[in-house]
């Protein structure tokens, strides 16, 4: 498709659209605002709708009042015209629903990241480019990156309404290049306009790719610019501009987070001594994007693992304590009602605790069944609803729940698909001996510093990001399904043991966890491939919490760990 023009173009910048290039609207312009108008009694079809909002773009000027195109007052002009020039809605019903316009979308729920766009600026940062933000968008701009995630990793951010100027005019991006402190022509903007980003950038000097959605993608055009299904694709695509084979980048690449992942663990061991293993498991869930469930008495370091590993990754931390009067509101957030300078009153959302990266929900079992499922949402979609609004959960977003095995009374069952949620259930054992007195040497006597950043947020999403880039043989994959199907006492595969046994085998999300976690612990291990010895080490951890035992088990004393390993000897003979 092109993209050979990039190579040898040494390339130090990258400049991205925002609107369908990194981010698409949930729910489109011209639906919301037929939404709007129904709920102040004045129903409007969508294409009306849309028909009117064209209408109004094509006549407005591009400045009104002083006030750029996209800056707020040009918008309240631009909201009038269409609601009330347009659709004839009366004033009153109009004055009503500007507000509510304005702040849908600022707010970064009604947004979703396209795929591979937190990828490609982190692989942007890791090979040591500068990155902006150049968009004909509103002021709110900033503020909704920030709300997506994006923010952080960003060095600059060009808003036309800001800059008063708007693609394609050169001068918004020479002014990208400048802010990133880059020659222009060392700089590549991407997006998905061909005339906005892609000509406007070539004119101003710039290197310029166009993504384009697959099916509707142009196999040709006459620019000089490669042309990418997605933003999956621009890792490569800088890989090959900076004259480097995708091979080696990813060995560097490799090299350089297992010095850092090697930083981490040897300071998680040093703070939880005797638990080599779990350390070991909690990064590996933390690699494959997965949610962990600690199984230990109280006072063996829980919470002391979940406080380092935190503090080790330079992430926002929260913990919930969890009691049979915690609510779903405590943990996800609930709506306000604010009372302003004027006298008005307004509901305002104040986010809960879930809104962090990595939340600690310590003796989860003994929340009500019901505040538990509060987070099913947010560890499945990494996003959580409150009163029919959705918001997203800045990545990367890491529950670890805590559960007390001893103290049985007052305490609540984890429901099945809660307990299908984690990737991995670990076990804290009591240390032996020696472990336990270097313990007590440790924390009978001066206090331990706290924990410095080992690996940056970039790092961290890049690594996360090579572990799904990581491949699994057919072989290995098959196993897993076997795997899967030996833990069913229906299936042929079962082994005597889990027919007598088992009263519900490991669900398909099992097979999923266990492929992430061999990925990411073949990742720990600086390999880019599966092993076989993967799959033996994490079978346990992966779907111990999966298989609802029957009572004939739990009166033998029979263990999960135990059915699966007879699970795994069958699978592993079947191919």
């Amino acid at each position: 498709m092109g993209d050979c023009r990039l190579t040898q173009m040494t390339i130090r910048a990258l400049s991205l659209d925002f609107g369908g290039t990194l981010a698409t609207e949930t729910s489109s312009r011209a639906a919301l605002y037929a939404e709007a108008a129904r709920a102040q009694g004045h129903a409007r079809q969508e294409a009306d709708v849309a028909r009117a909002m064209r209408t109004v773009h094509a006549r407005l000027p591009q400045v009104v009042d002083g006030c750029f195109r996209y800056d707020f007052p040009w918008f309240e002009r631009f909201i009038d015209q269409v609601f009330a020039g347009e659709l004839g809605l009366p004033g009153p019903a109009v004055d009503a629903l500007r507000p509510g316009l304005f702040d849908t979308f600022a707010d970064a729920g009604s947004f979703t990241l396209l795929p591979g766009a937190q990828a490609a600026i982190g692989a942007a940062k890791l090979r040591g480019l500068a990155v902006a933000v150049t968009s004909n968008w509103s002021p709110a701009l900033p503020g909704l990156l920030h709300g997506l995630g994006l923010a952080a990793d960003l060095d600059a951010v060009l808003v036309s309404a800001t800059e008063r100027c708007e693609k394609p005019d050169a001068r918004l991006f020479e002014r990208a290049a400048l802010r990133l402190g880059v020659p222009a022509h060392e700089v590549l903007h991407v997006g998905n306009d061909l005339d906005l980003d892609v000509r406007g950038a070539l004119d101003a000097g710039l290197r310029a790719a166009w993504v384009v959605s697959s099916g509707t993608m142009s196999p040709t055009h006459p620019l000089d610019a490669p042309v990418v299904r997605s933003l999956h694709e621009l890792p490569a695509l800088l890989t090959r501009a900076n004259g480097t084979t995708l091979l080696h980048d990813l060995e560097s690449e490799l090299k350089d987070l297992r010095n850092a992942l090697g930083t981490l663990r040897r300071d998680l061991e040093a703070r939880l001594i005797g638990q080599r293993e779990t350390v070991e498991r909690l990064l590996i869930c933390l690699l494959g994007g997965g949610h962990a469930l600690l199984e230990g008495a109280p006072g063996l370091g829980k919470t002391t693992l979940v406080k380092a590993l935190a503090g080790g990754l330079d992430l926002d931390f929260a913990r919930i304590q969890c009691t049979p009067d915690l609510m779903p509101a405590d943990i996800l957030g609930a709506r306000i009602l604010h009372t302003s300078e004027d006298g008005s009153r307004r509901f305002g959302f104040e986010p809960g605790p879930v809104f962090t990266n990595v939340l600690l929900a310590d003796e989860i079992n003994r929340a009500t069944p019901r505040t538990q499922s509060a987070l099913l949402e947010a560890m499945q979609e990494r996003q959580v609803t409150v009163h029919g609004d959705t918001r997203k959960l800045d990545p990367p977003f890491l529950v670890i729940a805590t559960q007390n095995p001893i103290e049985m009374e007052g305490t609540y069952p984890l429901p099945e698909a809660q307990l299908d949620r984690f990737l991995v259930k670990l076990y804290l054992e009591l240390p032996d001996v020696a472990a336990l007195q270097e313990i007590l040497e440790a924390t009978t006597g001066m206090p331990t510093s706290k924990s410095t950043p080992s690996l940056s947020r970039v790092q961290l999403l890049r690594a996360m990001d090579l572990v799904r880039e990581i491949p699994a043989s057919s072989d290995l994959l098959g196993l897993a399904a076997q795997l899967i199907h030996a833990t069913h006492p229906e299936s042929d595969l079962a082994p005597e043991s889990v027919r007598a046994l088992v009263r519900h085998g490991a669900s398909p999300r099992g097979g999923q966890a266990l492929i992430l976690a061999g990925k990411a612990r073949a990742l720990l291990k600086g390999r880019l491939h599966v092993s076989e010895e993967d799959v033996r080490e994490l079978a346990a951890p992966c779907l111990r919490h999966r298989l609802i035992l029957g009572y004939e088990a739990e009166a033998a004393g029979t263990s999960p760990d135990e059915l699966i390993r007879d699970a795994l000897n069958v699978a592993l003979h079947a191919g």
